[in-house]
């Protein structure tokens, strides 16, 4: 399965801890790249990954602030 297919994929099952997964695997930014492309996607469920994408980058750039403290 191609990359961009599986975190597709995960994003449309939207389930938290698998989404974390990819982002730890892909990269924030990578993922959020194909979230951004889903456009065949319900809007509630567009937004339930946005919201969780938002979470997961709040929580990667406060882990980031806390190292460099």
């Amino acid at each position: 399965m191609a990359d961009e297919a599986l975190i597709r994929a995960v994003l449309q099952r939207g389930r938290f801890n698998d989404m974390l997964k990819i982002c730890v695997h892909y990269g924030v930014a990578r993922t959020r790249q194909v979230a951004d492309s889903l456009s065949d996607v319900d809007s509630q469920v567009r937004e339930r990954i946005m919201r969780s994408l938002y979470r997961i980058e709040l929580a990667e750039s406060q882990i980031q602030a806390q190292a460099h403290d």
